[in-house]
């Protein structure tokens, strides 16, 4: 008998084929909803390690500038956009650096620097891939000296392109030349 099925020619029935076709249905169906929460997670855990780049070099650039300064930097007063947010100058042994947001045209939301009266981006536009950024740097003096030590608390925010909150985080730079004799 096993002989006669292996020397037959006759393939698979309708109803064979059928009864295939719906096992691998089912079986994919469940392949699919159990991998679809795991993609998901996947998706999410990637955008928010690209918000992390995005921040932390936005404001590592700050950072390392901050650190130099040999003067305490010119920013506005704590507060919202556009008052505290975007705008600050950084003086340095031989030169100084200015921080804004550029709110205007194609780079709109992305970091830019000015030095010798020429702005340009700090990182070119496809770095930001369509979010927008805001910073803002707030003065904490570490003791009451009038002179005393200082540090900053850098604060950078990432938005979408339509202006929902993604991330925000806080940063603290200590000047290094301001900070040396106390």
């Amino acid at each position: 008998m096993l002989n006669k099925l292996l020397k037959s020619k006759k393939g698979l029935t309708l109803i064979e084929l059928i009864v295939s076709l719906v096992i691998f249905a089912i079986i994919s169906v469940a392949v699919s909803v159990s991998l679809a929460p795991t993609l998901f997670a996947f998706m999410r855990a990637n955008d928010f390690a690209e918000y992390n780049i995005l921040i932390d070099s936005i404001a590592n650039q700050i950072i390392n500038d901050l650190s130099q300064s040999t003067d305490q930097p010119d920013f506005p007063d704590a507060g919202y956009r556009p008052d505290g947010w975007n705008d600050i100058t950084i003086t340095k042994s031989t030169s100084w650096v200015r921080y804004t947001i550029d709110n205007a045209g194609a780079g709109r939301g992305m970091l830019m620097m000015e030095t010798g009266g020429s702005a340009f981006l700090v990182f070119p536009e496809e770095f930001y891939k369509r979010k927008t950024v805001a910073f803002k740097l707030n003065l904490n003096p570490i003791s009451t000296e009038p002179d005393g030590p200082v540090a900053y608390t850098l604060t950078v925010r990432l938005e979408n392109i339509n202006g929902d909150f993604l991330l925000e985080r806080e940063y603290t730079a200590r000047p290094l030349i301001l900070n040396q004799y106390h």
